[in-house]
C-alpha cells in the first residue's frame, strides 16, 4: 500500500508524527538510505522525542515531498 496517498485524506492528522518504520514505506527506501540522507541533510531534520525516539512531523514530510 502506498501510504503517500493518505495525505490527501481529510481525516488524515496534520500534527501527526511519523517515526522511521512509516517513513520508510512512504518513501519507499531503505533505512541505510535514510542515514545517508540525515547525515547530508537531503531530508528535513527530525524531532528528538526521548534519547532513542526520533520522528517527523507529517505536514513536514509532506511538503518535503511535495517540493521533491
Amino acid at each position: 500500500m502506498n501510504k503517500t496517498s493518505d495525505f490527501n485524506n481529510p481525516n488524515y492528522p496534520i500534527n501527526r508524527v511519523i517515526r522511521i518504520p512509516e517513513l520508510l514505506i512512504i518513501l519507499g527506501i531503505s533505512r541505510a538510505t535514510l542515514w545517508r540522507w540525515r547525515k547530508s541533510n537531503d531530508i528535513p531534520k527530525a524531532l528528538c522525542m526521548g534519547s532513542r525516539v526520533i520522528g517527523w512531523p507529517s505536514s513536514v514530510i509532506e511538503s518535503w515531498i511535495e517540493s521533491k
